[in-house]
């Protein structure tokens, strides 16, 4: 399956070639160009057991940087851990469960796509509602990186807004065009003990809303450059969904830190006793262990073939 971009690139170009010339706007060409961008830097995380074989789709993520032959991949944070709000520390679920995190790259040109481990390197605050997390890939191909906005202006409403999500596993990453639909909350907004105030609220064109949708990095048409990560969903009574984006404000903070060596380093030596993180957290708990189940049903089935 080729990439969502290239059929995008197409029908836009056919679009103003034959209803308006060979002549491309500065606005069309910028949203192309963010188009093009995010997407080739977006990729899918998923869980794998320690012991291989099938892997089972979780969250989007995003390349941000590079050192040397190593990437750093953006996402949020609890994509990758389980936050205790009594002790305010984060678990990695791979010290819960026998899984590893792999990210999944989609060919550009061809059905292919390269699975590569990945380790969580750094994570942020979750008592700050720093929702992030850096993972660390080795891989041999050259990615270009989306840049990460640096600057003070807020966003407006009706911002444009672009984000890679994949609604459904089968048919891969999508681009889906967003707005920014309220400002971003001013008072205090505790849910699942996390004060998220700050958090931007954004409306997405098109079918992208669904499982997976979290880490996914939203940019800004006008900046060309991320603004924020995909960190919540939720629904009104006529079934509207709103997601909501951790700012990338509280991202350059942490990231300041991470860079400075100190950030919180996860520590991936000890397994943790995940009864009495559940004893805190039944409904994320819950969710966990449904999803370990279906990657462990997924390899028994793998080995029936």
């Amino acid at each position: 399956m080729k990439f969502f971009v290239d059929k995008f690139l197409i029908l836009i170009s056919t679009f103003l070639f034959f209803g308006c010339g060979a002549f491309i706007s500065n606005t069309k060409k910028t949203e192309l160009d963010t188009a093009e961008l995010l997407m080739n830097a977006s990729v899918r995380l998923h869980w794998q057991l320690v012991s291989g074989g099938e892997t089972l789709d979780q969250c989007g993520a995003t390349v941000i940087a590079k050192n040397n032959n190593k990437y750093e991949v953006l996402t949020a944070l609890h994509c990758v851990g389980i936050y205790n709000v009594k002790t305010q520390k984060t678990t990695l679920f791979t010290t819960l469960l026998p899984i590893k995190f792999a990210l999944v790259f989609e060919d550009s040109k061809t059905t292919l796509k390269k699975t590569v481990n990945a380790n969580v390197i750094a994570y942020g605050d979750m008592a700050k509602f720093e929702d992030f997390a850096i993972l660390e890939i080795e891989i041999d191909h050259k990615i270009n990186l989306p840049p990460i906005y640096k600057g003070n202006e807020p966003l407006k409403i009706n911002e444009p807004l672009a984000l890679v999500v994949a609604p459904l596993s089968e048919i891969g990453n999508l681009y889906l065009n967003a707005y920014v639909s309220k400002p971003s909350i001013k008072v205090e907004f505790v849910l699942d003990g996390v004060n998220k105030q700050g958090a931007v609220p954004i409306q997405v064109s098109g079918l992208g809303i669904g499982k997976g949708s979290s880490g996914s990095s939203v940019m800004s048409i006008k900046k060309n450059k991320i603004v924020g990560v995909v960190s919540m969903s939720s629904w009104n009574n006529q079934g509207h969904v709103t997601l909501m984006m951790c700012p990338i404000s509280k991202f350059n903070i942490f990231y300041s830190r991470y860079k400075k060596g100190n950030s919180k380093i996860p520590n991936t030596s000890d397994i943790s006793d995940i009864t009495s993180i559940c004893e805190v957290n039944t409904e994320v708990c819950g969710k966990l262990l449904e999803d370990f189940q279906s990657l462990v049903n997924m390899q028994k089935n793998e080995h029936k073939l």
